[in-house]
């Protein structure tokens, strides 16, 4: 998206549902992140 929200939603790009997205993506990675990060140090 950008910079510019304003001409993002004019082109019409849904920017709510990509930064749903952008951020259930994140979390999920962070989570994935943690568990191979725990599994390494032997906790």
């Amino acid at each position: 998206m950008g910079g510019n929200l304003h001409a993002a939603v004019i082109s019409g790009v849904k920017a709510r549902w990509v930064n749903f997205m952008v951020f259930a993506n994140m979390g999920f990675l962070a989570g994935l992140a943690a568990v191979v990060s725990t599994a390494r140090a032997g906790g």
